[in-house]
């Protein structure tokens, strides 16, 4: 069974239904009072449930078809010097874990986060049928889960539902 938070895939012809029926956020995209700093923040993802009822974590699968640009860990402590906002909506956060960017046909990229386990690799065509890794909970969390981030061609975070239905 896998965890399919697949609605909409973003291809040349434009958006296309997909799938939806396993959709869980526990946390959306926007502003948010954040888990660990505790302070009012902006949420530039969506968190989804990563765990099955028996504990054990869900595989993940690509919402859109495309590229791996990235598939790696990330430092998951936060500089000194960092502030929410700019640097985070350039430079794609911090405390992400191991996690996978998809590149997707519209110049778009996708990141998926918090991964226990990754399954591709930089270069790797993936669509909507390749596993890219198992949910997890590396990098800065409260608990297990996956974090969606979608980000436009210009490198601008966007809210992921806004492409999904």
């Amino acid at each position: 069974i896998m965890l399919i938070v697949a609605l909409i895939l973003l291809s040349t012809q434009g958006p296309r239904h997909v799938h939806h029926d396993s959709l869980v956020i526990t946390s959306p995209y926007g502003e948010r009072v954040g888990p660990i700093s505790g302070k009012v923040g902006f949420h530039y993802g969506v968190d989804l449930v990563a765990k099955f009822p028996n504990g054990e974590f869900k595989p993940v699968y690509p919402v859109w078809s495309g590229q791996v640009i990235f598939a790696g860990w990330q430092d998951d402590r936060i500089p000194a010097d960092f502030t929410p906002g700019e640097q985070y909506r350039k430079h794609g956060g911090v405390g992400l874990g191991q996690y996978v960017k998809v590149q997707l046909p519209s110049g778009m990229v996708a990141t998926y986060a918090h991964l226990s386990q990754i399954s591709v690799i930089v270069g790797d065509y993936v669509d909507l049928n390749t596993q890219i890794g198992i949910a997890g909970q590396t990098g800065l969390t409260t608990g297990p889960h996956l974090h969606l981030e979608l980000h436009n061609a210009q490198g601008d975070a966007v809210n992921p539902m806004s492409y999904l239905r």
